[in-house]
């Protein structure tokens, strides 16, 4: 059986509902029908989601999933917007809209055997504006005082580990969703750490539909038992005007 079509361009990959499923997959007689428009960052989609979207399509075959990848703050605009119903991204610490599903961490990652040299601008790689990741990484260098310039520029992930695998540069990336080939520079290589951040779901309000209320609590209840940490955070801390129920 494929996978889900995914895209990391933004753009949003459907998934009919009604599919029909070898005789070997045992899934429940679910009634829910609909559609639900979601939303995830790309390190979630190419690391963590996979198995909790195929899980989901196995078990709603009735329910028309609709995948959206694109930055967070992409997302959580779509979400305002009207355009998406339920949103899976990163957030700053502190802030207070959405539930916390665990917090990590980003660090510099880089190729193996790739080191910034200790004299010269870092190069960076650097997903475009509005990339929590690249002000977060912006921010550090500035602060730390350590000279910079940008060797690469990429939409997608994929061209961010392409162009670090290559020995372009270094790139900011959460401490436990790091791609295969790339490895976290050591605290010995002296660079100022990026600062934490929190992995989130966002709803679209008290109106949200049961596709989406179904597909958050398949993603929360994966995340209690098998989220990238050890130890799993999983508080709900709504501010106001939050706009997620579940």
């Amino acid at each position: 059986m494929s996978r889900p079509p995914i895209r990391s361009d933004g753009a949003a990959c459907r998934r009919r509902g009604g599919r029909r499923y070898p005789p070997a997959v045992d899934r429940p007689d679910s009634p829910i029908r609909g559609r639900v428009r979601f939303g995830a960052s790309e390190d979630l989609v190419l690391a963590w989601l996979p198995e909790v979207l195929r899980a989901f399509i196995v078990g709603h075959p009735h329910i028309d999933l609709e995948l959206n990848v694109a930055l967070s703050q992409t997302l959580i605009d779509k979400l305002d917007a009207g355009e998406l119903d339920l949103v899976f991204c990163k957030r700053y610490p502190g802030e207070e809209r959405g539930q916390v599903l665990w917090s990590d961490r980003i660090v510099w990652v880089s190729g193996t055997g790739v080191a910034p040299d200790p004299i010269e601008p870092v190069s960076l790689i650097l997903y475009p504006p509005p990339s929590m990741t690249r002000t977060m990484a912006l921010a550090a260098l500035q602060d730390g005082q350590r000279p910079w310039r940008i060797a690469c520029t990429s939409s997608t992930l994929l061209g961010l580990m392409a162009a670090a695998a290559a020995g372009l540069g270094i790139m900011a990336h959460s401490s436990q969703l790091i791609p295969p080939g790339l490895r976290e520079l050591a605290p010995s290589e002296a660079l100022p750490q990026p600062g934490p951040v929190d992995f989130v779901l966002l709803g679209s309000g008290a109106g949200m539909g049961a596709p989406a209320r179904e597909l958050s609590r398949a993603i929360r209840d994966r995340a209690s038992t098998r989220s990238p940490l050890a130890r799993v955070q999983t508080r709900a801390v709504p501010g106001p005007g939050d706009g997620w129920a579940f």
